[in-house]
């Protein structure tokens, strides 16, 4: 496969559909998944040269998707690559914008794939540039996709953001508060974005990862004495993804039904020698219910 590549320098940092019918809950289920007329699917993954991404561009591309990952470095199984270099992340969002915009690219599937882990508490000397680096790559980078979902997806479209199992269960942030701040802040921005007239889109579709540990070379290398056996494969994320984006509403034998603003953790147990992967539908990040016209 041949992958384009458009670049942009001195700029970044981080990295027609049919209308269809919803529920009449703001937390309801919907169908997000459109075509044009050629019936063409696409998906921009950012973060797609990483190791959750790069599963998701090869879960997505052999399936017949068209690929776009936006990154630092080029993916050369995607379809297309948006290349980025050091910068401020708003400018860089917006070049982005204005790329896809002049491509005339429409995904119907938009995931942050993108993020990092930093530990320490208030106290750690090297405080602020964790701060800075966890806020940066996990709440910055999906900031910059609401908005291009807002901009770029298509009407009935799917914006996939990851947040943090742990984080949401709480109880251990003491020891990477940075890296818990800017977590929790993704799982503010999903119950922002889902609640009854965000500016994302009446009829788009939020929802939220919650990974424990995802078995990636990065963390294999960070974590080389864990369990890697109870790490979770990136092409688990993807298929569930794919399955959701394909525009399944019901849930399946392994797959959770699809509803907007819900957080879905996934958890890979080892019992008997075998190895086996679940998706919990934790909670929906709904919660803002508007009064009643008088």
């Amino acid at each position: 496969m041949t992958s384009r590549c458009w670049i942009f320098r001195g700029v970044p940092r981080l990295p027609r559909a049919r209308r269809c019918r919803t529920t009449t809950a703001a937390c309801g289920l919907r169908r997000p998944y459109s075509t044009d007329a050629s019936g063409e699917k696409a998906v921009l993954v950012y973060g797609g040269a990483g190791g959750l991404g790069s599963g998701i561009v090869d879960t997505f591309s052999d399936a017949g998707w068209t690929t776009l990952s936006v990154d630092f470095v080029e993916n050369k199984a995607a379809s297309e690559n948006v290349i980025l270099s050091q910068g401020e992340w708003g400018e860089t969002t917006l070049a982005v914008s204005e790329e896809l915009k002049s491509k005339g690219f429409q995904p119907s599937v938009l995931i942050n794939a993108a993020g990092g882990w930093g530990g320490g508490g208030v106290s750690d000397p090297q405080l602020f540039p964790t701060v800075d680096t966890m806020i940066t790559q996990n709440l910055l980078s999906s900031f910059s996709c609401a908005h291009l979902a807002s901009q770029h997806l298509t009407r009935d479209g799917l914006l996939v953001l990851t947040g943090a199992a742990a984080i949401k269960a709480g109880g251990c942030s003491s020891g990477m508060v940075a890296y818990a701040a800017a977590k929790a802040g993704v799982h503010e921005l999903i119950a922002a974005l889902a609640e009854e007239g965000s500016d994302l889109g009446e009829n788009r579709t939020v929802i939220g990862l919650l990974p424990n540990v995802i078995d990636t070379p990065a963390n294999r290398k960070a974590m080389p004495d864990a369990d890697h056996g109870t790490w979770t494969r990136p092409e688990v994320f993807a298929k569930a993804i794919l399955y959701w984006g394909s525009g399944a509403l019901e849930a399946s034998e392994k797959v959770p039904a699809l509803v907007h603003g819900h957080m879905y953790q996934f958890k890979t147990l080892k019992s008997g020698g075998s190895i086996a992967d679940y998706i919990d539908d934790v909670e929906t990040a709904y919660r803002y219910t508007p009064p009643p016209k008088p």
